[in-house]
Parts: structure tokens; sequence; C-alpha cells
């Protein structure tokens, strides 16, 4: 949980398995590959406290 009351979850290093979600679609537009996350947005009501928080726990 961070500072603000937020749960998130992040992972690495996934790998599809035969059971993995496969769409009944093709997906088009933006894919980010084998680079992972593109982007993310976070909304925080005090940003200094959350660039600290953030960068202490995923490194950069």
């Amino acid at each position: 949980m961070d500072p603000f009351g937020f749960r998130h979850e992040l992972a690495w290093g996934q790998l599809a398995r035969p059971s993995s979600f496969r769409p009944g679609r093709a997906i088009s537009g933006f894919v980010t590959g084998r680079g992972g996350l593109g982007h993310a947005v976070l909304i925080v009501p005090d940003l200094e406290r959350a660039q600290a928080f953030y960068t202490g726990v995923l490194g950069f």
C-alpha cells in the first residue's frame, strides 16, 4: 500500500502458459513488446511524497 492508501500490484518476468488468457479477437494498437509496461499515470495528493515513496520502492 502506498502512503495514500492505494494498493498496487506489480509483476515482472511472467511467462505465458498454455492456460494463459487468449483474446477472442486480434489485438491492435499500442503493444509494449518484450519491454513490458509502456507507462503509468498516478494521480496523487502530494507529488514530493509520492516521488520519494515510488523511487524507494521501485528503485528509479
